[in-house]
């Protein structure tokens, strides 16, 4: 019994040791693997010549004065009504009446 024990215990630590040493060493392969693709991308890209970058948005000629006020005048209505919409009317109806409440408090103690 005691020589079956030896070999079991011998080969679940073999074969124990056997796995934890190829998992390193795939970990290792994969990560140099990673390593090395990095490089590679890296040095072809700087073997590539500099790209001229697209003009996105391409000049537009204005028509004239008028329709370049009349774009600013709208881009600046829709920012008012952007800033409008996103207040928060509870919270300024309470900061005002907070304020007209310490005004009136400021007169009481006064008189």
């Amino acid at each position: 019994m005691a020589r079956l024990a030896g070999f079991a215990g011998g080969a679940v630590l073999t074969f124990s040791l056997s796995y934890l040493a190829v998992t390193s060493i795939r970990q290792r392969a994969a990560r140099n693997s990673a390593t090395l693709r990095e490089c590679r991308d890296t040095l072809e890209a700087l073997q590539k010549p500099p790209t001229i970058p697209e003009n996105v948005r391409p000049y537009i000629a204005r028509p004239s004065l008028v329709e370049t006020l009349k774009d600013r005048w709208n881009d600046e209505v829709t920012g008012v009504w952007r800033w409008a919409t996103g207040l928060d009317a509870v919270r300024i109806r309470e900061s005002v009446e907070k304020g007209i409440g310490n005004v009136w408090g400021n007169l009481k103690d006064r008189s």
